[in-house]
This record gives C-alpha cells, sequence and structure tokens, in this order.
C-alpha cells in the first residue's frame, strides 16, 4: 500500500502519470479531504481522543488493569 499526503491535486496527477508511463496499473485508488483530526493532528502532532492503544499504554505502564 501507498500513502501519498499533498495539498495539491497536480501531485496526485503527476503520480498517476509516472505511473503510467511505468506501465504500472494502481489495483485501486481512493482520494480523501483531510478530516478534523487529520488537521489537528498536522498542527499539534497528537490526536485531538486518545486512541485505543494511548488509552491503554498507562495501564500497561502501571502494571495494573
Amino acid at each position: 500500500m501507498l500513502r501519498l499526503s499533498s495539498d495539491s491535486p497536480r501531485v496526485l496527477m503527476d503520480v498517476l502519470r509516472t505511473l503510467d508511463g511505468q506501465r504500472i496499473s494502481p489495483s485501486s485508488l481512493t482520494v480523501r479531504e483531510p478530516s478534523l483530526d487529520d488537521v489537528f493532528l498536522a498542527l499539534t502532532g497528537h490526536h485531538a481522543e486518545p486512541t485505543e492503544t494511548q488509552e491503554r499504554e498507562p495501564a500497561q505502564i502501571g502494571g495494573a488493569r
């Protein structure tokens, strides 16, 4: 899987043209707009709400569940 993030549609077009030039066809392609959590993560470096892994870490470090 290849994940590409860009603020310009031109980057995706260039990547697809390059792949096409090499005769490589992607098996699937998904384009999505960033969510508010994506933007928050980019600006702050952490998620707005703890993920499942982050919620379990303090209990595992302390040894109690």
